[in-house]
């Protein structure tokens, strides 16, 4: 189960590999086949530790990072 601070954690690591590939959100979420909206919901969930595992799967594997969770 995710603690509290895991959903936040996990935000700002996609952030910052989002940030060293020079994509915006719009552009990630087009890249991985996601809506826009879509892709908002789900970072603004991780801020209310709402994690959505299947999207975050392919925004980590998109990235190439770890994002440290386990299921």
């Amino acid at each position: 189960m995710a603690t509290k601070n895991d959903g936040k954690k996990i935000y700002f690591k996609i952030e910052e590999a989002r940030g060293k590939k020079f994509l915006t959100r719009k552009a990630l979420a087009e890249k991985i086949n996601m809506s826009p909206q879509n892709f908002y919901d789900t970072m603004n969930g991780l801020l209310k530790n709402n994690i959505r595992y299947h999207n975050l799967i392919k925004i980590a594997n998109f990235l190439e990072i770890d994002l440290g969770i386990r299921i």
